[in-house]
């Protein structure tokens, strides 16, 4: 029997326990001796192996339909597996969802499992109780007959079924601000601005790699902001899938991330709460201008094109190629400028200043228009005719992100 361990999304240790189908020797010849003992060895193995296979725990047809069933159209992962592998999908979840350990299953291929269960780990963020897992390979004679497998619960049935009712409270209370007749992409970026605002980054938090620590304790890492993003908008009936990978992090050191992709409309756009979070140091200029309401969207809502200027997948299954713009942040807010335009400028800035906002955003595409606001506004001092009443005026520029935020106090 070898044992191969899967903490979260990393491989442990490996053992191995055989049982051995004969004990003694038998004198071989040629012939008839050499015959009989191949045909009583073979009896002997075959009945072996019936009688071990029985001391583990099956699944049955009814367990497995139930698994199927609870499937829905928000499970990307599932849906983008080929047939053999939905079954391990299946079974997987169907052993982590009824807490069993020791269960054998259908797969003789760890690999296989192994990408099941990543698969798994993209579709239900629910699975907060879930540390990994254990894929034991069963041997008689030197030959594989089967494998088993075990969940790794980092908490009791019972602690589970608590904690999940505390979670439904939260989501209840967290969602229940969502204005009536908010569009999805409404609901999406209340949820994007609530994890933000009400979660601080802790690499120490308890936790810290599911929706406990967002939910019930307001502090994480990558994975609790991305799992609980995941969670929130399924509650809203949007649907979302975790991703994880490399990413370069504010110092352009490559760092393990996880992250989001949403569809809305029918289009898929990628999303990462935890880069919204200025205290990650994404945007530490503004985040001390504006205090604590700080809310960084240049990754709400990208194309694949733009998350893979700095983000980098790892995925068991094939990711959607994002190529829609329609609700990206700034488009959507009427923050984004292709073009040098005074008169929109103008107008942008009188409502703000006259709803009492204290900056306006702007969002370009490129270096040549970012830098073309930059001169004309500040340099040639432009901005002063857009809004007569500024005095005085101080700015966040970033040359990389091509983004401007001009303050109005």
């Amino acid at each position: 029997m070898k044992g191969i361990e899967v903490a979260g999304m990393k491989k442990g240790f490996v053992t191995r326990i055989a049982v051995l189908a004969l004990s003694g020797m038998l004198l071989s010849g040629c012939g008839l001796v050499d015959t009989v003992y191949d045909s009583v060895h073979q009896v002997l193995v075959d009945k072996q192996a019936e009688i071990y296979g029985r001391q583990f725990t099956t699944l049955t047809e009814e367990s497995m339909s139930a698994a199927g069933e609870a499937v829905t159209e928000m499970d990307y992962a599932y849906a983008h597996l080929d047939g053999e592998d939905q079954t391990v999908y299946l079974e997987l979840l169907t052993i982590l969802t009824s807490y069993e350990e020791d269960v054998r299953i259908t797969s003789m291929n760890p690999d296989q499992v192994d990408l099941a269960y990543q698969a798994i780990l993209m579709d239900h963020p629910e699975l907060f109780y879930i540390n990994g897992y254990t894929i034991t390979e069963h041997t008689i004679d030197g030959q594989t007959e089967f494998y088993t497998f075990s969940g790794r619960y980092t908490y009791t049935r019972e602690e589970r079924d608590e904690k999940q009712q505390q979670v439904d409270a939260a989501a209840v209370q967290i969602l229940s601000d969502i204005p009536e007749g908010a569009s999805a992409y409404e609901k999406e970026k209340y949820i994007y601005d609530y994890i933000v605002l009400h979660t601080d980054y802790n690499e120490d938090a308890p936790d810290n790699q599911n929706i406990l620590s967002v939910l019930l304790n307001g502090e994480s890492v990558c994975q609790g902001y991305a799992f609980a993003t995941q969670y929130l908008l399924e509650q809203v009936g949007i649907p979302c899938t975790t991703v994880t990978g490399d990413a370069k992090n504010p110092e352009g050191v490559l760092v393990s991330h996880a992250w989001n992709f949403v569809q809305l409309d029918g289009e898929y756009y990628y999303v990462d709460t935890t880069w919204g979070d200025p205290v990650t140091g994404m945007d530490s200029e503004a985040l001390h201008r504006m205090g604590d309401v700080y809310v960084n969207y240049d990754y709400l809502n990208l194309t694949t094109a733009q998350i893979s200027v700095d983000h980098t997948a790892d995925a068991p299954v094939e990711l959607p190629d994002c190529t829609a713009v329609t609700w990206n942040y700034y488009r959507a807010e009427g923050l984004y400028y292709e073009t040098y335009d005074r008169s929109l400028l103008a107008e942008r800035l009188t409502a703000a200043a006259a709803d009492g906002k204290t900056y306006l955003m702007m969002k370009f595409p490129d270096s040549q228009v970012y830098e073309q606001y930059i001169s004309r506004l500040f340099d040639g001092q432009e901005i002063f005719g857009l809004l007569p009443s500024l005095k005085s005026i101080s700015y966040t520029a970033d040359p990389e992100s091509y983004l401007l935020i001009v303050y109005l106090d």
